[in-house]
């Protein structure tokens, strides 16, 4: 697949596929790819994390941007992200459970260790567990730097394995819940077996919900999703 520790990446038009390892990775750096295809890599399709040192520090800041890209058949997860990035009318699909097993593994998008995505216009499907799935969040030091989150806007979450999307609570380990937010207008969570969002949740309300297995924090204007502790 495609590696890079710092720099700044530009793609378009490219094929990743049927690499032994991850389709794209970025440890620190920027990569930004459009009208591509990563798929059926032996690993994540693309992963972005950034470079730090060994107090958790960050060295370098990743980002990416992924628009009108196909992530598909990737194994593990298909988008993993600690750091940020985008997505942009893009595709994922059929990410496989690995072996061993990894925590939410054959999930589609996986916000972890702080990680924001934003993702507008997209289609997360027939990934094999969650179709997002958002956990923890950053600690430096014992101290929390951040939440992990998603923003989710005009997009269709449909027909994964388990839940469209599961949100990790607050832990004593890790005293910080993950984030969800679901923009009214257009979001589609249909066909999802166990539920749209791990735990209950209500919706068609003129707010929005940050979701955090079970604790809602407000915002204006957009749909709610709240999860409620089972």
């Amino acid at each position: 697949g495609v590696h890079i520790t710092g720099g700044f990446v530009k793609a378009r038009q490219c094929d990743v596929t049927q690499s032994k390892s991850s389709g794209m990775v970025a440890k620190g750096g920027h990569i930004v790819f459009f009208e591509s295809t990563l798929s059926d890599n032996g690993n994540f399709g693309v992963s972005y994390a950034d470079q730090r040192d060994n107090d958790g520090n960050i060295v370098s800041e990743s980002q990416g941007v992924l628009t009108n890209c196909t992530i598909s058949g990737n194994t593990g997860l298909g988008v993993h992200c600690s750091s940020s990035c985008s997505l942009i009318n893009t595709k994922v699909l059929d990410t496989k459970v690995p072996t061993p097993a990894i925590q939410a593994g054959g999930s589609g998008v996986a916000a972890v260790l702080g990680g924001l995505i934003s993702v507008t216009g997209c289609k997360i499907s027939r990934n094999a567990t969650f179709g997002i799935f958002v956990n923890g969040g950053r600690l430096v030091k014992g101290s929390v730097i951040r939440a992990s989150g998603v923003s989710v806007t005009k997009s269709a979450v449909v027909y994964n394995g388990t839940f469209g999307a599961g949100v990790s609570p607050a832990t004593k380990e890790m005293p910080v819940a993950a984030n969800l937010r679901i923009g009214a207008g257009g979001c589609d969570f249909k066909g999802n077996p166990q539920g749209p969002v791990e735990g209950d949740f209500s919706k068609d309300m003129a707010t929005s919900v940050y979701v955090g297995a079970g604790l809602g924090v407000l915002a204006v204007a957009f749909l709610v999703y709240t999860l409620k502790k089972s």
